[in-house]
């Protein structure tokens, strides 16, 4: 009978278990990067000021983080190279029932060749692992424990039940994303413009990231930052999940066969 009860109170809490996990647990996943390219490129010493009415923006809730509307067309053109050649991970704790984002605990994305198009007048060649001009050469974009200074980064948006945006803002930390410095990795330049490459910074102050997360990685997210001088630029990536090792699944296996052995014995 002692037994019977345990079992009824073992299958109950199981249940429990199950029951409130379907309403969603923050859970920690590492994603690699499989792709990404940087789609768009706001400059705010090319471009113009943002416009601080939000009246009418496509997307409310960006023209707000960002302090207002970008205006139309780009001086700025970025050409990626294949998008598949991205690489870098993605460390974050979401939850498991909604797959929202509610905290980037680290981010790296290194980007594809690029060739970046300046007014028209100015072409920017960005070419990866070339150690040229420095050994450092790689066009990234790094956030989170893994940048300088860094710590993990809160969601600082309203919340829901279906957030599909997660919002940092990073003052007074130092770990919004950092953008690769272009005198390092720009191969060549041609053109009037060049002689402003060594000014040119996109390091973020704060960003947001649309999509939701799930176990099985294949997530198509954006990010979106914004530098000191209102610069901002958009990257779309998508995810992978990192498969499990091998040996773990076969030291799994081992500890499971082992306690039906010892059931056996018993």
């Amino acid at each position: 009978m002692t037994k019977r009860i345990l079992t009824g109170l073992g299958v109950t809490a199981i249940c429990s278990v199950f029951s409130v996990s379907a309403f969603g647990a923050t859970v920690n996943g590492v994603f690699s990067i499989n792709s990404a390219q940087i789609i768009d490129l706001y400059s705010a010493t090319f471009d113009g000021a943002l416009n601080p009415s939000c009246i009418g923006a496509l997307d409310v809730d960006e023209c707000n983080f960002f302090g207002g509307q970008t205006p139309a067309g780009r001086a700025i053109t970025v050409a990626s190279g294949p998008i598949n050649t991205a690489t870098g991970t993605l460390d974050v704790d979401y939850d498991d029932g909604n797959g929202e984002i509610v905290q980037i605990n680290s981010m790296y994305i290194q980007l594809p060749d690029a060739v970046l198009t300046i007014a028209g007048t100015t072409i920017v060649t960005v070419t990866q692992g070339n150690a040229f001009p420095v050994a450092n050469d790689t066009l990234f974009i790094q956030s989170g424990t893994g940048a300088p200074s860094g710590t993990a980064d809160a969601d600082e948006s309203a919340g829901g039940i279906a957030d599909t945006f997660f919002e940092h803002d990073d003052a007074p930390n130092l770990d919004a994303p950092d953008f690769a410095t272009f005198n390092d990795i720009v191969d060549a330049c041609v053109g009037p413009l060049c002689g402003l490459i060594g000014i040119l910074s996109l390091d973020g102050v704060r960003y947001r990231i649309l999509g939701d997360i799930t176990a099985g990685g294949g997530d198509s997210l954006q990010l979106q930052a914004q530098s000191g001088n209102n610069s901002i630029y958009k990257v779309d990536l998508t995810t992978a999940a990192i498969p499990v090792p091998a040996a773990v699944w076969l030291f799994g296996s081992a500890l499971g066969l082992l306690g039906w052995m010892r059931r056996r014995v018993a």
